[in-house]
């Protein structure tokens, strides 16, 4: 019977303890210089621009970005082919352990799709992003470009 519960304890120390460590992998994301590119009036979509680091020991994958103060958000990438541009929809976006991958005009981006009131230089949007493992709340600044 002792090395039965030794055993159970030492399972459920083992369980817990992975637990908490696939718990905080999002908690490993930063974002840097956020912001989002003031739209016109009227205008139904944003894009937002930010740099995301990985300060973690371990690989990590954005799965989802999401915003209170938008209908939708996804994360696309500006695609050149020949003479032809074009956004093409991301739905995994990894960072290696260490590394940081930037979000910026002409490359990876998150379009912001029908803002729920006027976006004005100086305010504030959230962003929840998703990571495999969780969600992480961060603050976009609104900026003109």
């Amino acid at each position: 019977m002792k090395v039965y519960l030794a055993f159970m304890q030492a399972l459920c120390a083992v369980l817990l303890t992975g637990m908490s460590l696939a718990g905080l992998a999002c908690e490993d994301l930063d974002i840097l210089d956020a912001w989002v590119r003031e739209p016109p009036p009227n205008a139904g979509v944003a894009a937002a621009f930010m740099t995301f680091r990985n300060r973690g020991l371990a690989p990590l994958q954005i799965t989802q970005m999401a915003s209170a103060s938008f209908a939708s958000a996804a994360m696309h990438e500006t695609v050149t082919s020949g003479d032809h541009v074009h956004m093409a929809s991301r739905k995994v976006v990894p960072i290696a352990a260490g590394e940081k991958v930037k979000f910026e005009p002409g490359g990876l981006h998150v379009m912001l799709m029908q803002p729920n009131r006027p976006l004005i230089a100086g305010m504030t949007v959230p962003l929840e992003v998703t990571c495999e493992t969780g969600t992480r709340r961060f603050d976009l600044v609104i900026k003109r470009d």
